[in-house]
């Protein structure tokens, strides 16, 4: 079973990985050819351009105007790259990734989270936990026009999807950790190839009624990823003994490719 997630808009430089893994354990963004695509279109924008593009302040605009000035394109072979980038689950920066307290993690369970989770992105298109990247800030469904494509969807078409399909811990499931803005690229490719793709939804019980809210979702996909890191889980049956902040598996509102948790 593959689990797929959302990156944060929120990023930092981090170094705080040393303490776990080493420079033999991170791995390389396999669309970084793509990836380099973008980027270069994406150099050629002035500030104010980057502000409207992605609908951002100044302030945000100026930061990653810089970012992407620095970064440089990507060859499948940087030398010192370690001391260059971080790893995308220690680089991004928000609710969800602290909810996965990455400290605590052992290098055996990191490595299990390497090879069972994958972050979608709308710059790097799919990584590897452990996969070594850049700060950015670019959001999937921002309307960039590239190669001739109006948007990112039409950009990576079915590429990221194909990236989930032919990894062989895939096992005919994709359970899904990811908002819909990042869902939305990969479900029906993957759908239409035959592998189950289950949703993964978490709800919070007020005054008896269930709703989705943002922060605890956020926080809820956080701790299961931790949760099946940490007890190496392959399969949907092992994540409904998933029970963290709060959360419970409910059968009651679940049902085949839908696995509800409530917190009450």
């Amino acid at each position: 079973m593959i689990s797929i997630i959302s990156p944060s808009k929120t990023m930092k430089k981090s170094i705080e990985w040393r303490n776990t893994i080493s420079c033999d354990d991170v791995t390389y963004p396999a669309l970084y050819k793509q990836s380099n695509i973008i980027l270069k279109e994406l150099k050629g924008y002035l500030a104010e351009e980057i502000a409207g593009l992605m609908k951002i302040n100044e302030r945000l605009a100026q930061l990653n105007y810089a970012r992407f000035q620095r970064i440089k394109p990507m060859t499948g072979d940087e030398k010192g790259i370690c001391h260059k980038k971080s790893p995308a689950v220690f680089s991004y920066d928000g609710i969800q990734y602290k909810s996965m307290m990455l400290s605590e993690m052992s290098r055996e369970n990191m490595e299990f989270m390497n090879s069972h989770i994958r972050i979608l992105s709308g710059f790097y298109g799919i990584l590897r936990p452990l996969d070594m990247i850049d700060e950015y800030r670019l959001e999937m469904q921002t309307k960039i026009k590239i190669n001739g494509c109006c948007g990112l969807y039409s950009f990576w078409k079915d590429t990221i999807a194909e990236e989930i399909i032919k990894t062989s811990e895939t096992k005919g499931v994709v359970l899904n950790l990811a908002s819909k803005e990042y869902s939305k690229a990969v479900e029906k490719y993957i759908l239409s190839s035959g592998i189950r793709f289950v949703d993964c939804i978490f709800k919070v019980e007020k005054n008896g009624k269930l709703k989705v809210e943002s922060t605890a979702s956020k926080k809820g996909r956080g701790a299961m990823v931790r949760f099946i890191s940490e007890n190496h889980i392959d399969d949907i049956d092992g994540i409904k003994n998933f029970k963290e902040d709060g959360f419970e598996y409910s059968e009651e509102n679940s049902s085949e490719n839908e696995i509800v948790f409530i917190k009450r």
